[in-house]
């Protein structure tokens, strides 16, 4: 008896765990050549799957799965580009000195720059002048060592000269070479940082506005259609000319019986800045904003607009082949492809697909392996299905016998 529930339990587990169901698909629209594309996850997608994306595929017209790399846009990062100043005048005088002049075109006030040399494990006495027309120098900063410059993973380095606050337009380098050969300057220049702003996309929503002067508050409500993960908010005040309010911030989200309002975090409205704020909140279904108003009559609020940050698939789809998005199985984990390990293959200016709608499957979509594994062959799981039934009839007609 025993021995039969285990075989049961046991084909009941190859059953399950090789069934993928997807309560969820879009097509994406047939593409016109073989490359890779940019999947944007829209809205409408998002909303409808797990927090860590995890149950999405990208399947074919024959069910096979298509590898992918999820990518988000993140809503603010940093980076430096190097910025060269031209040089002018390069002069190697042999055993004496390495001269080179290099311009500050827009005369911005300078307190350091950086030289890219060939990889080299030395120290030089370096000395700056500047200039206003080439013609008469003033000493910036008198000679001191330098270096060493060698690096042991490039065949360059780059190192950072700091010099004193000045605005010339032109700066002379002098390198003291007497006692060794040349070092090889490639070129001159500077770090400026770059902000660079993530895409969103506006969500859906309806606003309304309640004001209590009793309890010296206007409380904001912003409803969705469906749950939603929240990332950026923006307020258009018209009036007062001037205003610092704080506000708190709450989730609405579904607790068995009845929705749950939770803080999640304090905000502050102030007349001088653009009121754009990022906040992170799970799936929610409202959301709300408690303004303090303290004794100052309430504000005029224009609108509330609510924000997603982008997010995509980037996958390689053939020419003119059908695919489409699969999800809403809550039971994946995410899946391992291959392709995460050529990231640096594929080109960063990739074309970007939007699904179509999101239509409800009419039955659970299911995954064809290309796997030739017999868990994976509809064959098996019938057959499977069909032990199970005798297995199962067996057991009760024994269970019927002992009892009597």
């Amino acid at each position: 008896m025993k021995k039969s529930f285990s075989l049961i339990l046991v084909l009941l587990y190859l059953q399950l765990s090789f069934a993928q169901n997807f309560l969820y698909q879009a097509s994406l629209p047939l593409q016109d050549s073989t490359g890779f594309y940019k999947i944007e996850l829209i809205p409408s997608v998002n909303t409808k799957l797990k927090d860590d994306f995890a149950d999405l595929r990208i399947i074919d017209n024959e069910g096979k799965e298509t590898p992918y790399i999820l990518k988000h846009d993140y809503r603010i990062s940093t980076v430096s580009n190097f910025k060269e100043y031209p040089i002018i005048d390069k002069k190697i005088i042999k055993d004496s000195i390495t001269q080179i002049i290099f311009r500050n075109n827009t005369r911005e006030r300078i307190s350091m720059f950086s030289f890219v040399i060939r990889n080299a494990e030395v120290i030089k006495q370096m000395k700056l002048s500047g200039s206003d027309d080439m013609k008469q120098w003033f000493v910036v900063k008198e000679w001191e060592s330098c270096g060493p410059f060698r690096n042991n993973k490039n065949d360059s380095i780059i190192s950072l000269y700091p010099i004193p606050v000045s605005d010339y337009e032109y700066f002379k380098i002098e390198i003291d070479d007497k006692h060794s050969d040349p070092v090889n300057i490639i070129k001159i220049g500077y770090y400026e940082d770059a902000t660079n702003y993530g895409g969103l996309t506006e969500i859906k929503s309806t606003l309304q506005i309640t004001d209590s002067s009793l309890k010296k508050t206007t409380w904001a409500h912003i409803i969705f259609n469906e749950n939603v993960s929240v990332n950026v908010v923006e307020f258009k005040i018209n009036k007062p000319e001037y205003y610092h309010r704080t506000v708190n911030v709450y989730g609405a989200i579904d607790d068995t019986s009845k929705r749950k309002r939770i803080f999640t975090e304090s905000i502050t409205l102030n007349s001088k800045f653009n009121n754009s704020f990022d906040i992170n909140t799970v799936k929610i279904k409202e959301l709300w904003f408690e303004i303090l108003n303290e004794d100052n009559p309430g504000l005029d609020i224009a609108a509330i607009k609510v924000f997603q940050i982008n997010h995509y698939f980037i996958a390689r789809l053939e020419k003119d082949k059908h695919y489409k998005l699969v999800f809403g199985d809550a039971g994946l984990n995410a899946p391992k492809y291959d392709l995460k390990y050529f990231q640096s293959t594929i080109p960063d200016d990739l074309k970007v697909i939007i699904p179509d709608s999101v239509i409800r499957s009419v039955k659970p979509e299911s995954i064809v392996n290309s796997s030739k594994s017999i868990f994976k062959d509809n064959r098996f799981i019938w057959a499977a299905i069909i032990i199970v039934a005798l297995l199962l009839g067996f057991v009760t007609y024994r269970m019927i016998k002992d009892m009597k």
